[in-house]
C-alpha cells in the first residue's frame, strides 16, 4: 500500500487491525491506536517508505529457521514464499521485486 500511495496509486484497500486503524493519502500515513484514546500519529509517506524497505531487508538477512516446516513452499527460504503468497493473494508482481530482493 505504501508503494501505491507513493506512485499516486489509491491503495487497493483499506488496512486495519485488531489495534490499529491505518489511512493512507498521498502525503501522510495515518496511525491511530483502537485500544488507548489519544494514541495516534501521522508520518510523512516517503518517511514510511524508507523505515519499511529497511525493515524488509532486515527480515530477508534473517537467518533462516531450519525446525520449521512450513507447507507453502518449503523449498524455498521464507522471505521467497512470502513473496509468493504475496503475489498469488494480490494477482500482480510485488512492487519490491527485483529491487529489494
Amino acid at each position: 500500500m505504501i508503494d501505491d500511495v507513493s506512485n499516486g496509486r489509491r491503495p487497493a484497500e483499506e488496512w486495519s487491525s485488531d489495534k490499529f486503524e491505518v489511512r493512507f493519502t498521498p502525503e501522510l500515513v495515518s496511525l491511530e491506536n483502537l485500544w488507548l484514546e489519544g494514541q495516534h500519529g501521522e508520518y510523512p509517506v516517503a518517511e514510511v517508505r524508507e523505515v519499511l524497505e529497511r525493515y524488509w531487508r532486515f527480515l530477508v538477512s534473517t537467518p533462516e529457521r531450519t525446525h520449521l516446516i512450513r507447507e507453502y513452499h518449503p523449498d524455498l527460504p521464507q522471505w521467497q514464499a512470502d513473496l509468493l503468497l504475496w503475489e498469488e493473494t494480490w494477482q500482480r508482481p510485488h512492487p519490491y521485486r527485483g529491487r529489494l530482493f
